[in-house]
């Protein structure tokens, strides 16, 4: 007999939740997981290992200067997992006199250039009807047509509906 999943995922007043579906020793890991994305952000940018998030001195990518890495194995790691990607985006930042992108901008950007952290973020819950009508609003947009114009898709209200 298989035992049960120790959480489940259940909805809540507030959207979804995990609910413990047994009693958990104190030390006990409940769940492991790898983020979609994972980025420091922009005040810590050059204090924390933009891959790992170690602390200390970081080395800035000779390329956008606007990431920094502890070693040359975590430079490695990031440049296959999404720096690749978003480096060309973050040197047209810096070309614009900015030291990098604010962290949602920097989320956004990574969705939009590479594939797979879009894809994973489709089925997340979306809360934009709520926001909407929201006073933030106007910034969230403005955040979301940042991220499409570095990105290279224009500035257009159908690239922030996508």
């Amino acid at each position: 007999m298989q035992d049960s999943p120790p959480f489940q995922v259940k909805r809540h007043l507030k959207g979804r939740c995990l609910i413990a579906s047994r009693s958990f020793p104190p030390g006990d890991t409940i769940l492991t997981f790898t983020p979609t994305i994972l980025i420091p952000s922009l005040s810590h940018a050059g204090t924390v290992c933009s891959h790992c998030f170690k602390p200390g001195e970081p080395r800035s990518c000779s390329r956008c200067h606007a990431v920094a890495y502890c070693d040359a194995s975590c430079q490695s790691a990031a440049w296959k997992a999404i720096h690749s990607k978003e480096c060309k985006v973050l040197q047209k930042v810096a070309a614009h006199g900015r030291p990098g992108l604010p962290t949602p901008v920097r989320a956004v950007v990574q969705a939009l250039v590479k594939a797979e952290v879009g894809a994973a973020l489709e089925d997340l819950e979306g809360n934009d009807l709520c926001w909407r009508g929201s006073d933030k609003w106007a910034d969230m947009e403005m955040m979301a047509m940042g991220a499409s114009a570095f990105a290279g898709l224009g500035t257009t209200q159908e690239a922030v509906k996508k």
